[in-house]
């Protein structure tokens, strides 16, 4: 299934799939930019969640708890995760079928590395409710949620409504 062109490395021959009448299409440079942007913001989220539960490890575990922020930051990496990473990769897959054995791969990764995380909380103990919260935590945790709630039903209704419109913001 390998072929080599000279010194280069090997590509692989797609000669069964152009037989099927498959056809192939590199995968668009703002797809490309959308799955290098996501992959990195993941990477930070990661890294925040880490920052949490390290300093979440710093108090007794009597003391420990879950906070909204902690909340928001976990759904913000499952939107991520979903619209940045599988839906590009998915659409890639369809698009071209040397791509599905990937994308199944990474849908586990993210699924895996997303319950490690809640595995993770749960270990040590901060599935605790909040043992205090500050009013302004309160306040922009609430309009966070509002402004997510409202532009998803926006977006979702005016592609309900109207799918002949391409743009929706």
């Amino acid at each position: 299934m390998l072929a080599t062109r000279g010194a280069q490395r090997p590509v692989v021959c797609y000669a069964r799939y152009a037989r099927a009448g498959v056809q192939f299409s590199r995968m668009d440079e703002i797809s490309r930019a959308i799955l290098t942007v996501s992959g990195v913001l993941f990477g930070f989220f990661f890294a925040a969640f880490w920052w949490i539960l390290n300093r979440e490890l710093t108090f007794k575990e009597e003391e420990r708890h879950f906070k909204p922020a902690t909340g928001v930051l976990m759904v913000s990496m499952a939107l991520l995760a979903t619209f940045g990473i599988v839906v590009p990769l998915h659409r890639a897959a369809q698009a071209n079928p040397a791509v599905l054995t990937s994308y199944h791969g990474i849908l586990l990764a993210l699924i895996t590395v997303y319950g490690y995380m809640l595995i993770e909380l749960g270990h040590y103990g901060i599935y605790q409710p909040p043992k205090y919260t500050t009013r302004s935590e309160k306040f922009l945790c609430i309009v966070t949620v509002v402004v997510v709630i409202g532009l998803a039903a926006k977006w979702w209704l005016s592609v309900a409504l109207f799918p002949h419109r391409t743009s929706a913001l």
